[in-house]
């Protein structure tokens, strides 16, 4: 698994069974074999310091990270789900949008390119009209 789908996995596996007051305990019973329980405590404190989730320690709410605590999905974490639904939902998103505003970007690149193109293709007009010009000149004077 990479680490954003562990992340997903775990923040998931809380949206589902938040209503049961998860703990440490039963997070590396779910995922013993796909996820160390360093990496299990370091994501639990991410989405801690995120926002989407809430420690319950001792009847004591919203307490810092514990590994006691009862790990629960909070407000924040719902609508997280709800609307953008996990980590690689939301990495997505972000590298859709960076794509958007890099395309948007580069249209003034091409404009500008063309913009210089046109312009020495309008000198260049300029400088054959005025060749023109004065060879008729000289053509005329000088063949009557």
């Amino acid at each position: 698994m990479t680490l954003i789908e562990k992340i997903d996995a775990v923040f998931l596996w809380l949206y589902d069974h938040s209503g049961e007051n998860p703990t440490l305990t039963a997070l590396t019973k779910e995922f013993k074999d796909r996820i160390d329980i360093g990496e299990i405590r370091d994501i639990l404190i991410k989405l801690n310091k995120d926002g989407l989730m809430r420690c319950v320690y001792e009847n004591n709410d919203d307490v810092n990270y514990h590994d006691g605590c009862n790990f629960l999905i909070n407000f924040n974490g719902k609508y997280f789900k709800e609307t953008t639904g996990s980590f690689t939902n939301k990495i997505k998103e972000e590298n859709d949008l960076k794509e958007v505003i890099h395309t948007q970007n580069s249209y003034p690149a091409i404009l500008n390119t063309w913009t210089r193109r046109l312009t020495y293709a309008t000198i260049l007009a300029a400088v054959l009209i005025v060749g023109w010009d004065i060879l008729k000149t000289f053509w005329v004077e000088n063949c009557h």
